[in-house]
């Protein structure tokens, strides 16, 4: 018996065992003692639980089990890509070979910016001349786990910086032979962050 509490971005469960005799016969888990689901399959719960999670098995001997938790899929969190630099946008809980990228609406110039668009749970993300303060990338494919059949979209903002500037003060400062250090100060804005 194993009781576990998921994080609110799950959608499931896959029970594996690890180490130690493995029965012969059909192994199963449930929860709360109902729905048995395969050994190395995925069961879909919804909540945070605690959820009672049960495993039945012939013998005394000692196994060594995993609870892996399955990610609901969503897109990272927004970033920033200044001048002649990269970014890296991700999404998880998606079933990679399934995974489409594109801009929202589709640009074939934004489009360009990505190194993969298709198959790929990360993607790099190069300013090109010309870029727009800032594009919405659409991911889609199908979950992991099969807890959802249809095709699902999540979405990641990608801003493009070009205002940088950094001021150095005093903005002549002088140092003598044997006269106390100059202090500068640089204030940069622009930019992320």
């Amino acid at each position: 018996e194993f009781w576990i509490t998921l994080d609110p971005g799950s959608q499931g469960i896959r029970f594996d065992i690890v180490s130690g005799a493995i029965p012969p016969g059909a192994l199963y888990y449930e929860l709360n003692c109902l729905n048995p689901t395969a050994v190395g399959d995925t069961m879909c719960i919804n909540g945070v639980g605690p959820h009672r999670i049960t495993f039945c098995k012939p013998g005394n001997n000692q196994n060594t089990y995993m609870i892996t938790s399955i990610p609901a899929p969503q897109a990272g969190p927004p970033i920033a890509v200044s001048d002649g630099c990269t970014g890296i946008i991700y999404a998880i809980g998606y079933d990679i070979p399934t995974m489409t990228w594109t801009s929202v609406p589709s640009n074939p110039t934004y489009n360009s910016y990505l190194n993969c668009m298709i198959g790929c749970d990360t993607v790099i993300v190069t300013a090109q001349p010309g870029y727009p303060p800032s594009v919405l990338y659409q991911v889609c494919g199908y979950p992991l786990g099969g807890c959802n059949t249809t095709l699902i979209c999540d979405t990641v903002r990608v801003y493009f910086i070009s205002t940088k500037t950094a001021t150095i003060l005093p903005q002549n400062p002088v140092i003598c032979f044997g006269g106390p250090p100059a202090l500068l100060t640089a204030n940069g804005t622009g930019g992320a962050p």
